[in-house]
């Protein structure tokens, strides 16, 4: 069952702060950003919470509007040693204390079937094309399976490898 809610939560976020949506990554860490935030260890684990607000996907913004934390590997401390620009989250903390995967922890806040969630996780939309989807599944009086049906249909309309897994 779509949350509505947490759907127009997320929405909104990409809608109106366009410059904290990055839909290639779950979350994006740079340098300078690292830098200027404070970063928390997770006790007993290689990660860290921040306190910043990060450019993220779809997903990665679900996590976050939840109240929970995106993950970072633990090389924040010297940001000397980072052989990249950023660094990305691949895991979040939920509100359980529980360690999870950012793109199922997601799909869960939201409510998606595992096909909604494969299209609207996908790193290839814009952010106007994203909010777009988000639109889709925001319509109430959409069942899931008309919502299902119409981001398969937006998704087919695109050059992307993996949708021929997804949509053929």
């Amino acid at each position: 069952m779509r949350n509505f809610e947490a759907i127009r939560k997320v929405r909104d976020k990409i809608h109106f702060e366009s410059e904290k949506h990055d839909q290639d990554v779950w979350g994006r860490l740079t340098k300078d950003t690292a830098k200027e935030t404070t970063c928390t260890p997770v006790s007993g684990t290689a990660y860290v919470t921040v306190e910043c607000e990060t450019p993220a996907c779809v997903a990665g913004w679900a996590v976050s509007q939840a109240g929970e934390k995106l993950l970072f590997p633990n090389i924040l401390a010297d940001t000397n040693d980072w052989w990249a620009d950023s660094v990305i989250a691949r895991r979040c903390l939920t509100s359980k204390g529980e360690i999870a995967e950012i793109p199922q922890r997601a799909k869960k806040l939201l409510g998606l079937t595992d096909a909604q969630a494969k299209v609207l996780f996908a790193g290839e939309w814009s952010n106007e094309e994203t909010v777009e989807n988000l639109d889709i599944l925001l319509k109430e009086d959409v069942s899931n399976r008309e919502a299902t049906k119409l981001l398969r249909e937006r998704a087919e309309t695109r050059d992307i490898e993996w949708l021929s897994e997804l949509c053929g």
